[in-house]
């Protein structure tokens, strides 16, 4: 998959980013909630791209975590004015060049910045500084590279859960929850059942 153009005011409803199972970069997606099931449509994918997951298909309770860590709320495209905020240990989400058209972007941590001129025109603000980035996640995934602004986003630390997401992993909570329930009231029914043996 890769990465497709910058989300406009119309869109809205793009506002969830998903780490996509397939290559575990970040996505633009619209989530929906059909019954049990969970849907993820991408920003500017055909429908083939869509995702659909079961609440009852997650095994245990570290799937289940993990896959909830994959949605997050969509990082903010870094504007020029944002420069002296990018400084050494902040968490952004970056693109990655993988050929023509084939954009994608995972987390990094600023390493460094190379400090370079700004200049401005007609009150626009433009940053020629150069950002070293350690790469969290990707093919480069511990890696160090150089990137300017334009290739940045801000990652949003407060994490407000999607209402929709947050309804489907309750959904999936529950009937993880229930089988191990369902396993301690036998354990216990089995163990009075043991005592009254006892006590006969």
């Amino acid at each position: 998959m890769e990465k497709k153009p910058l989300l406009a005011e119309s869109d809205y409803y793009y506002r969830v980013e998903f780490r996509a199972c397939k290559d575990d970069a970040w996505y633009a997606t619209r989530v929906s909630l059909e019954g049990e099931t969970l849907k993820v449509k991408y920003f500017n994918f055909p429908d083939e791209y869509d995702n659909a997951f079961r609440a009852s298909e997650f095994g245990d309770l570290e799937k289940f975590q993990e896959f909830g860590e994959r949605f997050r709320t969509l990082s903010k495209q870094a504007q020029d004015s944002d420069c002296r905020s990018l400084a050494e240990g902040v968490w952004v989400c970056a693109c990655q060049c993988f050929g023509d058209d084939d954009l994608r972007y995972y987390d990094a941590v600023v390493d460094g910045v190379q400090h370079g001129k700004h200049y401005w025109e007609a009150g626009k603000e433009t940053c020629f500084c150069t950002f070293i980035l350690f790469w969290l996640q990707g093919p480069n995934a511990g890696n160090l590279t150089a990137t300017t602004i334009q290739d940045i986003c801000m990652v949003q630390l407060e994490r407000q859960l999607d209402p929709v997401v947050a309804s489907f992993l309750e959904m999936a909570r529950r009937k993880i929850e229930r089988p191990a329930k369902l396993v301690v009231m036998t354990g216990k029914i089995g163990l009075l059942k043991e005592q009254k043996k006892i006590c006969v």
